[in-house]
């Protein structure tokens, strides 16, 4: 067979190879070299319109792929393929080792994958899922119509990359298998994502489960963070506050639709993440530069994605709490409403209820120590360097106050602005 030229829907690739028909009681077998111009696993696999849209469209549109292969009755065998998707070349091997129970496995690798051209939402924009007008070839749901329902069509994906680029982020080693998801009622459930990297100096992994189909897609995140290195990151990310330290954090989340706004939109489960034995970047007031840990909590309770300034952004509403240990200073912060990441600002809020607590142990430039306590609505912007404090209520060595407060950090120097009302029971011990 020289010079076949095969076409389904879009998708068009050239055969060249020989076919056996093999001796009586024998099945053809098909050995050769395929060049695909273009091919699509989620028009035609149902596992695939189970990801994210994202994934879809990466998947949509896999080009120049060539493969050596041997197909007969026993199952398919693919020793060399190579692919291009998504800006990145991935080679390596795959096939169906029996057609009595259909496997798909692919093992492929890139030199390097740009995570979001692969995977956009992760960089949070928000693609619309492509649309077919037609069922896949293969459906694990029994999905009316189904050109072939009863085909259960199992799938055992290996991708990795040396370097995986996420954003200003570089992870190196990266690797995830896609696998059908854990029986229920003896029937396999969805997709299972099983990733892990080296970051920058530590490790990353997670696990991500994805069950339903369309608009209703379920997911399931699980995921840990050990030992990397804040210096390293804050190399890559000018954002990043903190110039050394050891960072590690765990998350749970759970969340369901298609599409980023959906995704925020139901989101809840939490976040706990560490920065031990650090230091904060420049800039930062000398007192409490170093620190001996620093804990952030996070239980998000829904958000939604929005546009500013011709740029996506995300609001996300949670509970918010952080604990400073540090030299000489301990202080604990809880923030309650929405945070907006992107857009206009990278971090901002426009009314979140703040309440904070600091205690300074008793030392030289402080005899009997020194414990504090704010309260109010607070609203600030990090890109503008701007603060306020509404409806604001201090304490600390014995003086209480009310009112208002404002700080603008964007000019030359930082300015305060407001109104207070200050009252003190014991004026003398206050000074004393």
């Amino acid at each position: 067979l020289r010079g076949w030229q095969l076409e389904l829907a879009e998708d068009s690739a050239r055969l060249d190879g020989g076919l056996r028909l093999g001796a009586a009681g024998e099945l053809p077998s098909l050995a050769g070299h395929l060049v695909a111009h273009r091919l699509s696993l989620t028009r035609w696999l149902d596992f695939a319109r189970d990801l994210p849209p994202g994934l879809q469209w990466a998947l949509d549109n896999i080009t120049r792929g060539e493969a050596d292969f041997e197909l007969d009755g026993k199952g398919l065998r693919v020793p060399r393929v190579t692919a291009r998707s998504s800006g990145s070349v991935f080679e390596g091997s795959g096939g169906v080792a029996s057609w009595a129970e259909p496997v798909v496995a692919l093992d492929l690798k890139a030199p390097s994958v740009n995570l979001g051209l692969a995977l956009p939402e992760a960089l949070g924009s928000a693609p619309e899922a492509p649309f077919y007008v037609h069922p896949p070839l293969t459906s694990a749901y029994d999905e009316p119509g189904a050109p072939s329902s009863s085909i259960s069509l199992g799938f055992d994906i290996r991708l990795g990359a040396k370097q995986l680029l996420y954003g200003p982020l570089r992870l190196e080693d990266a690797s995830v298998r896609i696998t059908p998801g854990p029986k229920k009622n003896g029937l396999e459930e969805g997709a299972l994502l099983a990733g892990k990297a080296a970051l920058y100096g530590g490790r990353l992994s997670s696990e991500t489960h994805i069950t339903g189909t369309g608009q209703e897609n379920v997911y399931r995140i699980d995921g840990t963070v050990q030992g990397v290195k804040a210096s390293d990151i804050a190399r890559d990310m000018a954002s990043f506050p903190f110039a050394s330290g050891r960072c590690d954090a765990r998350l749970s989340l759970e969340s369901r639709g298609l599409g980023l706004d959906a995704f925020l939109r139901h989101l809840r489960g939490s976040l706990h993440a560490d920065v031990t034995q650090g230091r904060f970047r420049s800039g930062m007031d000398s007192a409490i530069r170093d620190f001996a840990r620093i804990s952030l909590d996070v239980t998000p309770r829904g958000g939604r994605a929005i546009a500013e300034g011709g740029r996506g952004a995300a609001r996300l509403e949670a509970l918010w709490k952080a604990h400073l240990e540090s030299p000489g200073l301990e202080a604990d912060v809880q923030l309650d409403g929405p945070l907006i990441f992107g857009g206009r600002s990278r971090l901002r809020t426009e009314a979140a209820a703040l309440r904070g607590n600091l205690h300074m142990p008793p030392g030289a430039a402080l005899p009997h120590g020194l414990t504090a306590g704010v309260a109010g609505q607070c609203a600030f912007n990090v890109g503008t360097l701007a603060f306020s404090l509404q409806r604001a209520a201090l304490s600390t060595l014995g003086v209480e106050g009310q009112g208002d407060l404002h700080l603008d950090g964007g000019g030359r120097a930082p300015s305060w602005r407001g109104r207070l009302h200050l009252q003190c029971r014991d004026l003398g011990a206050t000074l004393r």
